[in-house]
């Protein structure tokens, strides 16, 4: 039966103690980890044909603090090629690992330097999953991580052709970080994880219909269709297989002395013996190709969300923007960055990921007008301009998000918070859309109303932080409950 299982355990039990290999566990959710059985560990090397550095470890990090571990291959500035079945469904974190010693260094996921400092960790700034990804039937299982840096190494090329039978018996090279023996057949126990391997095995083709055992959790794979995105090995010994933690790894083959990922790690047999199964590439190339793109050469372009009018005749200008990248963005402050009114250096120069509005907001006179000029180094130079002429915001989302996140942070006890307007309007848009989705907005709408008017004597505030959560307007506190009777109804 063909396995999949996910390294997983919980941060407080995990974190805290660095997670040392010895203590990590595996248990059977829905989703791969594998590793290297009967594979040699690769020598401590940035040198591609020996270290094989394009090979790292993704951890994932959960909103109920589980821990999760795959594998992944760098083959795109920024950008990590692993198994969609990795990413967990309830994800609030990433990171990978390109070190020597992960039971070592695991502590300093808590530290990891900014960008253009040495490091052997990189934070994950996105993360996608191909769209035709399906559990049941099992399929498609392709996805991209994003790196908030350039690993200090190359990336390996893509193999972009079929895998065919000219390919049949040839020798595979199997990358992976996971265990290297499984101590139960349904490989809920194993040993040996977080130790980089490597090995061959003999390709076998596309799987068939007799491959696969009796497996109810996975009854597509019997579907013809779906059996043509795979290329099976052949993981008897002495030959190479996967196990636990090696999900998302690579599949290499070599043409004319160079070295291509052709496949990713996606499942293996009882004992983590038999065969293994890889994610063929060539079915997914549009879908790769646009992730290699969006690793930071798609556009990221300025936007103005409306003209607001102030209470004092003033007006106030929020602008917002659109990276269409998976990558953050950095433009430093000057002329790839200007906006000569901003004299508070309000505007961002790291631009994340998506689609962001409300970032930030300007006050400006009328008869003035300003203009937001931005020019990243693979994207056109672009600009903005806001005037008295501008459209009005109106009694919009957006609206009463900013005044909300205006009056939080002019409260008096504002310093004792870790905040800024960046992670409150974020914060509260996102709660805003939980509240519309589940037919709530009319009471969080007239909450957010109530903090907006609410002065910043430090009198009018809850203003113990907790959870780093926001000041609270003590006199808006009874308008929660009728919030929290909708999204929670007994």
């Amino acid at each position: 039966m063909w396995k999949r299982v996910f390294g997983i355990c919980s941060a407080a039990a995990c974190l805290v103690s660095g997670c040392s290999s010895a203590e990590l566990t595996t248990e059977e959710v829905g989703q791969i980890d594998q590793s290297i059985v009967r594979g040699t560990p690769v020598p401590v090397s940035n040198l591609p044909s020996v270290g094989r550095p394009y090979v790292v470890v993704l951890v994932f990090r959960t909103w109920s603090n589980q821990i999760g571990f795959c594998s992944g291959t760098y083959f795109g500035p920024r950008v990590v090629l692993t198994a969609a079945h990795c990413i967990p469904a309830d994800i609030r974190q990433g990171f990978a690992y390109w070190g020597n010693n992960l039971e070592a260094d695991f502590e300093q996921i808590y530290e990891i330097p900014p960008p253009g400092q040495p490091s052997a960790w990189a934070n994950l700034d996105s993360w996608q999953i191909h769209n035709d990804y399906k559990a049941n039937p099992y399929d498609a299982d392709i996805a991209v991580v994003y790196l908030d840096r350039k690993p200090p190494f190359d990336p390996l090329p893509l193999y972009r052709n079929r895998l065919d039978a000219s390919w049949q018996n040839q020798l595979a090279t199997l990358v992976g970080w996971g265990a290297n023996k499984a101590l139960t057949q349904d490989i809920s126990e194993t040993e040996g994880f977080g130790v980089k391997r490597t090995g061959k095995a003999p390709i076998v083709g596309t799987p068939s219909a007799t491959d696969y055992y009796a497996a109810p959790d996975l009854p597509g794979t019997v579907n013809a269709t779906v059996r043509s995105h795979y290329v099976r090995t052949n993981g008897t010994s002495p030959n190479v297989n996967l196990c636990s933690g090696d999900s998302g790894g690579s599949l290499i083959v070599n043409r004319f002395g160079q070295d291509y990922v052709a496949g990713v790690s996606s499942r293996t047999g009882d004992w983590c013996e038999s065969a293994s199964l890889f994610t063929r590439l060539d079915p997914y190339l549009p879908f790769l190709d646009e992730a290699y793109r969006r690793g930071g050469q798609a556009l990221l372009t300025p936007s103005l969300d409306c003209v607001d009018t102030r209470p004092n005749g003033k007006l106030a200008a929020y602008f917002g923007y659109k990276n269409d990248n998976g990558v953050n963005v950095s433009v430093p402050y000057g002329s790839a960055n200007s906006l000569p009114l901003d004299t508070l250096s309000e505007r961002p120069s790291l631009f994340k990921s998506g689609n962001k509005r409300f970032q930030f907001g300007i006050d400006f006179n009328p008869g003035q007008t300003l203009v937001w000029k931005l020019s990243p180094t693979n994207s056109p130079t672009t600009e903005v301009r806001a005037s008295s002429a501008s459209p009005r915001c109106g009694d919009t989302k957006g609206r009463r998000i900013a005044r909300y996140c205006e009056a939080v942070l002019a409260s008096e006890c504002i310093d004792d918070f870790n905040t800024n307007w960046e992670t409150c309007v974020n914060t509260s848009w996102d709660g805003y859309d939980q509240a519309a989705n589940s037919g709530c907005e009319a009471p969080w709408a007239s909450w957010l109303a109530c903090v907006a008017n609410v002065a910043p004597a430090e009198a009018n505030w809850s203003c113990v932080p907790w959870q780093d959560s926001l000041p609270r307007a003590v006199a808006c506190e009874p308008l929660l409950t009728p919030v929290f009777d909708c999204l929670y109804p007994q």
